[in-house]
């Protein structure tokens, strides 16, 4: 059902006995694991960036590994990768570089995603659990702003209803940014028809643009 948790672990639905939760205990091998060093990462039109790729719990042998681009919002030609293939020598723990580029094509558009996955391991060696990276691309120049998904939510008065806002990353994934909250009562009585978190900060590293959600009540 779901194969792509950061833990490596696999979700499995049956209809008739219900949810298996698996791991695969055969990756570990001397000729290493191969992995990026970071789940998301942010691209500019124009601007050249690098994608690191690790090799661990192994160095035995040469090893390689295809590189391929996976379009989400953003069309796979957007992005350019300088190669698809990537090797190590025997012994060789440094990181590898994926050189990774998109032209300025000088049109105005929102903050676009799109997949780096690493495919096909050769020498032995096996993928780790991160073998897909976000890249977000944005136009030159812009900034990051951060905005709700929906400008307006409703929930039932059941006694145990929760009220869960998610926020979104635009414009651009370049840098660390914040934002704080704050929770105001409007015509709702506080303690009385709600409870919960009423203030707090939601953060985003440099190169993250996935929605993040923040539990108010």
């Amino acid at each position: 059902m779901y194969p792509f948790f950061p833990s490596g672990v696999i979700a499995i639905t049956d209809g008739d006995s219900g949810l298996y939760l698996a791991q695969d205990q055969t990756r570990t091998v001397a000729q290493g694991s191969l992995s990026f060093l970071a789940e998301s990462a942010a691209l500019v039109e124009g601007q050249p960036a690098q994608i690191a790729v690790q090799r661990t719990s192994g160095t035995s042998g040469a090893v390689s590994v295809d590189v391929e681009i996976v379009a989400a919002t953003a069309d796979s030609g957007e992005a350019l990768i300088a190669a698809s293939t990537l090797s190590w020598v025997d012994g060789d723990s440094a990181d590898k570089f994926i050189d990774i580029s998109a032209s300025n094509d000088g049109v105005g558009e929102s903050l676009e995603h799109l997949f780096v996955r690493l495919i096909n391991p050769v020498g032995g060696a096996t993928l780790g659990n991160l073998n897909v990276s976000s890249v977000y691309l944005s136009d030159a120049g812009a900034a990051a702003e951060i905005r709700f998904a929906e400008t307006s939510i409703e929930i039932a008065e059941t006694g145990f209803a929760t009220l869960v806002a998610v926020l979104q990353r635009t414009g651009s994934a370049t840098g660390a940014v914040s934002v704080d909250y704050a929770q105001t009562a409007g015509d709702a009585t506080e303690g009385t028809d709600f409870q919960g978190t009423t203030s707090g900060t939601i953060n985003w590293a440099d190169g993250d643009a996935s929605p993040n959600a923040g539990v108010f009540c």
